[in-house]
């Protein structure tokens, strides 16, 4: 991510499949995670002077980009 403003990005990755139960799941807790961040850091969600965005993907969909951008790879 080159955005001027260097956020610390939290990727959850998850295999969805079917209906993509795991996939909600990863996303409440990431939420949650979210919550709890919020009042440890006051509201501001700020780390180091960087603020934080999370996101939740899908790894079959995105597995080349992950593994080219990020080195995130298949354990199978």
């Amino acid at each position: 991510m080159n955005a001027p403003q260097v956020p610390l990005v939290v990727i959850v990755v998850v295999i969805v499949a079917g209906e993509g139960t795991v996939k909600e799941k990863a996303e409440q807790w990431l939420k949650d995670v979210a919550k709890k961040w919020g009042v440890r850091t006051e509201g501001s969600g700020v780390a180091h002077g960087r603020d934080i965005v999370g996101t939740v993907m899908d790894k079959t969909w995105w597995a080349a980009w992950l593994k080219s951008h990020h080195r995130v790879r298949s354990s199978a």
